[in-house]
């Protein structure tokens, strides 16, 4: 019996562990229509190979859908991603500064060649104010808002990078096209119900 329930306390303990001091974020970083009928939410690890390719497509398809969707942003660092974390809290940093999607799509874009170094050199490349930003991601302040991420997605089940949520419920990125389709079926049926 014992045997049997020791791995369920350790899965326990792991689950609690990363959601430790993790209340959900008053908010999240957003893109699109704060009213949309149609809220897709993203779980994603900047360091993610996966991520790289979908992410960008998901924002893009958001912008072209303005006034029907918004994107949520989550920051879901895999343990296997070295600098997964510490590009999170960078981005978060950048958020400060409005600059949020455009380091994250730096980031993306620099995924082979991420280290410490480079999350600094991406704030320059930005025009970041250097020191403001240096601060922000050596004090760590910005730690506890990625375990909140992280925290919402193990209380979600999330196991995996990326995973997108549409209108609460977990969704397949096939192609550009048919998450763009997707979007635009759901906004039509929001609209039709009275």
């Amino acid at each position: 019996m014992i045997k049997k329930l020791f791995p369920l306390f350790i899965l326990a303990l792991v689950l609690a562990g990363c959601s430790g001091n993790s209340a959900p974020r008053a908010s999240q970083p957003t893109l699109g229509n704060p009213n949309a009928s149609v809220v897709v939410e993203e779980f994603s690890d900047l360091q993610c190979p996966a991520c790289g390719l979908i992410s960008p497509q998901v924002k893009q398809v958001v912008e072209a859908n303005p006034n029907i969707a918004q994107l949520r942003y989550f920051h879901f660092p895999l343990p296997q991603h070295p600098y997964a974390f510490k590009a999170a809290e960078a981005a978060e940093c950048a958020l400060d500064q409005g600059k949020f999607w455009d380091y994250v799509g730096l980031t993306f874009q620099n995924q082979k060649n991420l280290n410490f170094d480079s999350l600094y050199s991406m704030a320059k490349t930005l025009g970041l104010d250097e020191s403001k930003f240096k601060e922000c991601l050596d004090s760590g302040s910005k730690k506890d808002l990625v375990k909140a991420d992280l925290g919402e997605g193990y209380r979600r089940g999330v196991r995996a990078t990326p995973t997108i949520y549409v209108n609460g419920q977990e969704a397949r990125f096939t192609s550009y096209e048919s998450f763009g389709n997707y979007l635009q079926s759901l906004a039509t049926a929001a609209q039709a119900q009275p």
